[in-house]
């Protein structure tokens, strides 16, 4: 038998300067996963003030990045510590409700609003926090903030935050890692050479199933899926390209999520590691809101005071609708209406499907003005 050493098999190597350069060259937030990003990660809380029916916490830093390697001939990503590029993070928990509360995390002790320019009703965000009675109590290694519905515990040496119900049932838990391996993104501003983004963990457990995040075509259910939020158009209804977007998911464990976010997303459910639900935003703040509820309807209702209910739809909508793929001109969809009108078919709406564009499937958003001129008189 041939004695073998570790310098024989390594079991982790750094990959070449080539391969490190062609993963720093990536754009988007796959750029900010990986070397030269760093993960600028959340510490001790250095210092809490109480404002806004809830805390204000000044954190330490610590940082590592993610180093393309091989662990026996097989690619893997592995974390390396590195110095931080901010001197301090901020966490901002802030109490909504007695069952919503609200995660803000930034480099800047007062994040800029990027929702400043857009008229309030028109925002995602329309709700207001409400009046909470609340009691909060210190100890040497956390900070607990109790309401009529729910407990929640910061972890100090981390600003880990949890929450339980009143009867100790544990239904959201950041996620902290230290694991070398790079599958979990914990809560991190990441920066690359003075461009970031925010990351997040929270623990899903074998049980727990996801649901919600818009319009989706493959599944029902999120788990085990990565999710590109990026609003496009779909070309269809069976990829993972999708027309609406919504950043709000349901989870069996008890809460929902509300992603305050306009930036390009990415979700890991599952995926990255079994154990994690994962996002990252493009922007330089984290904000999004967590809902407690016994059920499915009052998380919605939650999500609903926080960005509107629905209005009532007019009248006509509820009636038939007539549609195909697709109407190629005026002249084809006059005849489609006389013939329902001959026929006595109580019809309320035509719906023009893709072909009334110039080009087929190039959805330009105008008219083609040979086979669909004059829309404006065509239309009620």
């Amino acid at each position: 038998m041939t004695a073998t050493s570790s310098t024989d098999y390594p079991q982790f190597i750094q990959a070449t300067l080539a391969s490190q350069e062609r993963y720093a060259r990536q754009e988007g937030l796959e750029g900010f996963y990986c070397y030269p990003a760093i993960q600028n990660r959340p510490g001790n809380i250095l210092k809490v003030t109480r404002v806004d029916q809830g805390l204000l916490m000044k954190l330490d830093v610590s940082a590592k990045t993610s180093i393309h390697s091989f662990t026996h001939e097989t690619p893997m990503d592995l974390y390396s510590t590195v110095e931080p590029t901010q001197e301090h993070l901020f966490l901002n928990l802030q109490l909504w409700s007695d069952r919503i509360f609200r995660i803000t995390f930034s480099r800047q002790e007062v994040p800029a609003d990027p929702f400043a320019g857009i008229p309030e009703d028109a925002r995602m965000l329309i709700g207001k926090p409400q009046s909470v009675d609340f009691t909060m109590e210190e100890t040497p290694d956390s900070i607990l903030l109790r309401t009529q519905a729910m407990e929640i515990t910061i972890r100090r040496r981390d600003a880990a935050v949890s929450a339980r119900f009143p009867d100790d049932r544990e239904f959201f838990c950041q996620r902290r890692e230290e694991f070398q391996t790079d599958d979990i993104h914990d809560l991190a501003l990441a920066d690359k050479k003075g461009s970031f983004a925010c990351f997040e963990a929270l623990e899903l457990d074998t049980d727990e199933v996801i649901y919600g995040l818009g319009e989706r075509f493959d599944s029902l259910t999120r788990n085990g899926r990565a999710v590109d939020f990026h609003n496009k158009d779909a070309v269809g209804t069976t990829s993972p390209r999708t027309y609406v977007n919504i950043p709000f998911f349901l989870s069996t464990k008890g809460y929902g999520l509300f992603l305050n976010s306009g930036a390009k997303t990415d979700w890991q459910i599952g995926t990255r590691d079994v154990s994690a639900l994962q996002f990252a935003v493009m922007e330089d703040r984290l904000d999004y809101f967590v809902m407690a509820g016994p059920n499915p309807k009052d998380i919605l209702h939650s999500y609903c005071t926080l960005t509107g209910f629905s209005k009532l739809p007019p009248l006509w909508s509820f009636g038939l609708w007539m549609s195909r793929n697709s109407y190629l001109s005026w002249d084809v969809v006059n005849d489609i209406a006389k013939n329902i009108r001959s026929h006595d078919i109580p019809c309320d709406v035509l719906h023009l499907d893709t072909a009334w564009f110039n080009r087929d499937w190039n959805c330009d958003l105008k008219f083609s003005e040979e086979r669909f001129p004059d829309p404006a008189e065509h239309m009620a």
